[in-house]
């Protein structure tokens, strides 16, 4: 499929990045979670779609500007029911980007800190309580006041039936912030700057525990070996727990290790005992630096 002789998927994909390099050049906080909501207020059957013209006018509010034949190119690609309307739901899945695996262990540590009963949904109030505005410039200058701020901070969630913030809503907001932030470090500093939690912070667990838990992971994987240290058989195991097959393991992959190899664990404890396996400090625990653990005593 070609318009004007260039395949729709390029002219998709060229709008694409002229539309993230736009967002990471906005300044005073302006980002996707913003367009989101222009979208949402201008669709009035709230069925995820608008009429050419409103979509259009939302990008213009956004401050984000295209040729017509532009606009004609996303009706295009983006009308999924063939109705003459664009799916807005489906511009944001296209240009938005997952968070890479150090972004997305920094937001679970947050949103774990926050949710103490372990949840994995939290009331509004828990996160204004614990959000941090004092470097604020807004609040600096005393233009606005810290329930101001935290109001409007809320007020950027979807809540689900029950009022609650979930965590799959607050990894989406990350998501959509984290697109116009290129520096991973910018990233983590806006978010130590919001809620007082140091990437490196774990939260006053002791040296001694993560010892603990990570010579009971290597007496477990030991055993599951039978002692062997065979590459066939340890890339084997490993594979067991690469559920993705990524050909690493995740910090949500290692957890369900940890369950599988019935190892009980507090939430608070997982990132430390991942950045522990993590010897390179890459946000991944690599094959290599699994059998560092089993090969290897590093507690004898």
């Amino acid at each position: 499929m070609s318009l004007y002789g260039v395949g729709l998927n390029v002219q998709v994909d060229r709008i694409k990045t002229e539309f993230r390099l736009y967002v990471s050049k906005q300044k005073g906080g302006l980002n996707v979670r913003n367009l989101r909501r222009i979208f949402e207020q201008l669709d009035q059957k709230q069925n995820g779609q608008l009429n050419l013209e409103d979509f259009q006018a939302g990008l213009n509010k956004f401050g984000f500007f295209l040729k017509n034949v532009d606009y004609q190119c996303l009706l295009k690609y983006f009308d999924v029911e063939q109705n003459g309307h664009v799916s807005y739901k489906g511009f944001l899945s296209c240009i938005s980007q997952p968070l890479n695996q150090r972004r997305a262990n920094f937001v679970l540590k947050v949103f774990n800190s926050v949710d103490s009963e372990q949840k994995e949904a939290v009331h509004p109030f828990s996160l204004a309580e614990r959000l941090e505005v004092v470097k604020n410039k807004d609040y600096q200058i005393g233009s606005k006041t810290r329930e101001q701020l935290v109001g409007e901070y809320v007020a950027q969630f979807h809540k689900n039936q029950d009022g609650l913030i979930t965590r799959d809503e607050f990894i989406s907001y990350y998501e959509d912030l984290g697109l116009g932030i290129s520096s991973d470090q910018h990233f983590i500093e806006i978010l130590q700057t919001q809620w007082g939690i140091k990437e490196d912070d774990d939260l006053a667990i002791t040296k001694e525990e993560v010892k603990g838990i990570v010579k009971t992971i290597r007496q477990k994987l030991i055993q599951k070996t039978k002692g062997a240290n065979d590459e066939f058989l340890l890339r084997k195991l490993f594979k067991e727990f690469d559920i993705s097959n990524s050909g690493f393991l995740t910090l949500d992959e290692m957890n369900a290790m940890l369950i599988k190899l019935e190892i009980p664990i507090q939430k608070r404890y997982l990132n430390a005992v991942f950045s522990k396996l993590d010897r390179n400090h890459s946000g991944v625990i690599e094959f290599e630096e699994f059998v560092y653990y089993i090969v290897n005593d590093p507690y004898p």
